[in-house]
């Protein structure tokens, strides 16, 4: 089973790859201009980070099950999580990936860009260790330089033991999968 966040729609979407693959839609109960725009899993709950908004919310899969099984169309709920030590207004550059460190257990967070200089811009992921309903900075952002502020990251996957950001140009529309050292 996949999981995929519909970024303007408020739409969680499973994705059953032995079905077919099978897409189903699941409403999510999100701020108004919501953009979601990542999501992890773990064996219990779902991350999902809004761009919009500079936030983090959780649902717990027992509940996205119910929905799906049952039908009901009602919006799932979700906790927003308080983020201690990251200072990120929400807006057009904002978080554009969310990942979980296999190995820690950490919440890695993805700004898109930002200005580091005159002409210079970097891409920053936020390690964040979980503690009940808050995500605490752990340690330095690293900082991923950027060869001009056309480019941005826009993605995080793990693959193999390493972590894959997509580096995305616009204008332009160029794409390139770079791998992360953490």
């Amino acid at each position: 089973r996949l999981f995929m966040v519909s970024e303007k729609y408020a739409r969680l979407l499973v994705v059953e790859p032995a079905a077919g693959p099978e897409v189903r839609t699941v409403v999510l109960a999100v701020p108004r201009h919501a953009e979601l725009e990542g999501i992890a899993a773990t064996s219990r709950t779902l991350l999902i980070c809004d761009e919009a908004h500079a936030a983090v919310y959780e649902t717990r899969l027992a509940v996205v099950e119910r929905a799906l099984t049952s039908g009901d169309r009602r919006p799932v709920p979700l906790r927003e999580l308080r983020l201690r030590g990251v200072a990120v207004r929400g807006g057009k550059l904002g978080f554009e990936g969310i990942e979980l460190d296999p190995r820690s257990g950490d919440v890695l967070l993805l700004l898109e860009r930002s200005q580091a200089g005159p002409g210079s811009c970097v891409s920053t992921l936020f390690r964040l260790r979980r503690r009940d309903d808050e995500l605490l900075l752990r340690g330095s952002p690293l900082a991923v330089e950027l060869a001009d502020c056309a480019w941005r990251l826009t993605g995080l996957e793990w693959y193999r033991g390493r972590l894959l950001a997509l580096r995305t140009q616009f204008p332009g529309e160029r794409y390139e999968v770079i791998t992360i050292d953490l």
